[in-house]
């Protein structure tokens, strides 16, 4: 994979954590309830975990195949659209908080005050399209051949198969799994190095190739 598509990835990777964070705020959940799109924020946070399931394989799946490659820059565009949205509400919640009340705030969002009705139309129509493109994106994965499957580097099929999910959200874990979550701790640099020697070279160890250990460590 090269430089640019490694930056890409680590990008896209951490918008996907902040829109995770976002979509978890209590504060945002609450006034998106009560303003009747706490729904369809809850359907963002599903499918963003069925996109986000398969990103991986995706990004490396399209340094060959043309339409992966599109398929990983809608979710790109979609996931900075989605930014730029939820970095809108902090705007309603001071302007909630300004005027005092629930209730005249509530109308505003029924478009009940004039003033107001273009700000709550623009605001439904963008997570409207937005929901609307998510279902989209999503649907794809199969056509692509994205799977869990693939990603648990295993056959769901095969007697005592099991997918292992890795997040670095407790509430995602609490939510997708059924037993107690397992914190994970920094490899020793030791074991990292022979980590890396086994992916770039298919040894556990430089000993067979010592002139590019330099490099290993460096790196």
């Amino acid at each position: 994979m090269d430089a640019l598509s490694v930056v890409g990835g680590a990008l896209l990777a951490a918008t996907f954590e902040w829109l995770f964070a976002k979509l978890d705020s209590t504060q945002l959940l609450s006034f998106a309830k009560q303003n009747q799109v706490g729904l369809e924020l809850k359907k963002w946070r599903n499918l963003l975990l069925k996109i986000q399931a398969v990103l991986e394989e995706a990004e490396t799946k399209q340094i060959t195949d043309p339409l992966v490659k599109i398929w990983v820059s809608e979710v790109r565009v979609l996931a900075f659209d989605m930014e730029d949205i939820l970095d809108e509400f902090p705007l309603l919640f001071d302007e909630a908080r300004t005027n005092n009340s629930s209730n005249m705030f509530r109308a505003w969002f029924a478009g009940t005050r004039r003033s107001h009705s273009m700000l709550d139309y623009g605001i439904r129509s963008k997570i409207k399209d937005v929901t609307d493109r998510l279902q989209c994106i999503s649907s794809e994965i199969n056509g692509l051949s994205l799977n869990l499957t693939k990603i648990a580097g295993g056959d769901m099929s095969k007697s005592g198969s099991k997918i292992i999910v890795t997040t670095r959200h407790c509430k995602v874990a609490s939510m997708v799994g059924n037993v107690a979550a397992y914190h994970l701790h920094a490899l020793p640099y030791d074991d990292c190095l022979s980590l890396f020697a086994q992916h770039a070279l298919g040894k556990r160890d430089f000993s067979a190739h010592p002139s590019v250990e330099e490099i290993g460590r460096g790196i």
